[in-house]
């Protein structure tokens, strides 16, 4: 069995930016709320991104690679350019989207506790 994820975490950031393009008349709008930019972004392109990552035993790399396209994605919705050097914590202050990275290990955990709670008689 293969355990390499390259294949999939290529597919779910291909999904995620198909999903930002379809919504980029919104969240690249200078003129809507940032409230309904980072709710779209959560409830959606996070969603996307991350579908499935309970299961994935992902190494460094490919969480790197993922929460690179987060950050993009951000800097657009914000309308930061990358040249402009803005520290990820100032980025997510404007943004107010959460760290994906951090979120994938958040689920991952969760779904180790739900596993551990099951009885042996289900």
């Amino acid at each position: 069995m293969d355990n390499d994820l390259g294949e999939e975490l290529s597919r779910r950031r291909k999904a995620g930016w198909i999903a930002f393009a379809k919504l980029s008349d919104i969240l690249t709008n200078t003129k809507t709320l940032p409230s309904v930019k980072t709710r779209l972004f959560i409830s959606i392109i996070l969603l996307v991104l991350l579908y499935g990552c309970e299961t994935w035993n992902t190494m460094l790399a490919g969480e790197r690679k993922l929460g690179l396209t987060g950050r993009l994605m951000e800097r657009r919705m914000v309308g930061i350019d990358r040249l402009q050097h803005m520290p990820d914590e100032n980025l997510r202050s404007r943004s107010g989207v959460w760290d994906i990275v951090g979120l994938m290990c958040a689920r991952k955990h969760s779904w180790a506790y739900h596993v551990a709670r099951m009885n042996d008689d289900r």
